[in-house]
């Protein structure tokens, strides 16, 4: 929706490049020591760099492999390789390591936060523009993660297309609006305002910032001239909140008590950064629920919501997007081979190889296996490309992600490092 002055529709929120920390290990950290509730003052590297998460250091990785517990668990009541007398492994001390207190999502954090923050399925041509990330690593390493002329251009055209696909469907828009508001057009733009605001900022506005926003969508009928009030109104909204910084990017804002080496976070800041790390978007209702009773202050509150996150299906496609990069499938993609010498192998083989890879290490989790069964457990996930490379038979599925869990040969294939992507 176009108002009758750009000019005057566009949002100019300052963005600034952020200091240049190091997140470490973030979602292999809160799987291990729980979500901190703490931050620490950074190593003089400025005011708005200060702050650590907490992390335990030394992990090998093996993210997919943590039980709920944070232990490494096998079958042999949790030792490692199923030695009954065998001494169980001593977890890393805990380790403060200096992170950003204004971290960028990541594009596709971004991406999964404007979809289900509007509460939409597909996003696709909201998206299609949006430049992606050019990191090397993890996505989320916050120290490149910043937004340049380019990516704020692009931003604004995004929120424009969302404001335009939810406003301009009446139900699409209704389901943005708490079913409890009030019927008098003041009270739902309120009402809209507060809740819309609540989980794009993952936090209550403040009340200047209500009025502020209150303001913004009383201006809608005047830019936006014919259309409906509220319509025009929310398309204002919409478009300054997917904008803002306190949208874009993950923040931790409490303040030490004079003479504490650790700032201490809220729970809103912890939900946030719980969501971020095992769903890879904003926190669902439930979870800022949880923030709002308070009960994100304790282990036992933290550990709760992390295993119903981790339980769930938003948890599992964030579990699979780290076990993605820590094992760098991204590179089964570039796997080629010649027709005449490999007849077997096809175009779609390389994405059958990398969704069994991720289907293995979710079982791994799943089943509560340990590190013994990610290095002999004789199971393959194939379809009908993958079956043929291990020698099974059987009918299954062409779709390189409808895998069907076989039982192997032990003396053949045991275990991640047999899997035929890891061959490449």
């Amino acid at each position: 929706m176009k108002p009758a002055s750009k000019a005057h529709s566009r949002i100019t929120t300052p963005f600034s490049r952020r200091p240049r920390l190091v997140d470490a290990g973030l979602l292999v950290g809160m799987l291990l020591a729980g979500v901190a509730c703490s931050s620490e003052p950074g190593n003089g590297l400025g005011p708005s760099a200060a702050g650590t998460t907490s992390a335990t250091a030394g992990a090998s990785g093996f993210g997919s492999m943590l039980g709920a517990g944070g232990t490494p668990s096998g079958t042999g009541g949790g030792d490692l390789g199923g030695d009954p007398y065998a001494v169980p492994p001593v977890p890393p001390a805990p380790v403060l390591v200096a992170t950003p207190r204004f971290a960028r999502l990541s594009r596709q954090q971004w991406a999964n936060a404007v979809r289900d923050l509007l509460k939409l399925s597909d996003i696709s041509d909201i998206e299609s523009n949006v430049s992606g990330d050019a990191l090397v690593g993890f996505d989320a390493e916050a120290e490149d993660l910043f937004v340049t002329e380019q990516l704020r251009s692009e931003l604004f055209d995004a929120s424009e297309k969302a404001a335009d696909q939810v406003t301009g469907d009446a139900a699409a828009l209704a389901r943005l609006v708490p079913a409890n508001a009030p019927t008098d057009a003041a009270g739902r733009a309120k009402a809209f305002i507060t809740s819309f605001g609540q989980r794009a900022f993952r936090r209550p506005l403040t009340d200047a910032e209500v009025t502020t926003h209150v303001g913004l969508f009383n201006q809608g009928p005047t830019l936006y001239a014919g259309v409906d009030p509220f319509n025009a109104g929310a398309s204002l909204v919409i478009q300054a909140m997917l904008q803002s910084p306190y949208f874009l990017y993950r923040t931790e804002l409490g303040t030490a008590a004079a003479g504490a080496p650790k700032v201490p976070l809220n729970d809103w800041e912890v939900g946030a950064k719980l969501a971020l790390a095992i769903t890879n978007s904003i926190p669902d209702d439930a979870l800022l629920a949880a923030a709002a009773a308070g009960e994100l202050h304790d282990p036992a509150g933290v550990t709760k919501q992390a295993n119903r996150l981790l339980d769930g299906t938003t948890g599992t496609v964030g579990i699979s997007n780290f076990n993605l990069q820590v094992y760098r499938l991204g590179a089964y993609d570039g796997i080629t081979r010649t027709v005449a010498d490999f007849p077997e192998f096809t175009p779609n083989t390389p994405a059958a190889m990398k969704a069994e890879v991720l289907q293995f290490l979710s079982w791994v989790f799943r089943e509560n296996r340990g590190i013994k069964d990610f290095y002999t457990a004789p199971v393959g996930f194939v379809n009908s490309v993958l079956a043929p490379l291990y020698g099974v038979t059987g009918t299954y599925s062409s779709d390189p992600t409808m895998l069907t869990k076989v039982d192997l040969d032990p003396t053949r294939r045991a275990g991640l490092l047999t899997q035929p992507g890891d061959r490449r």
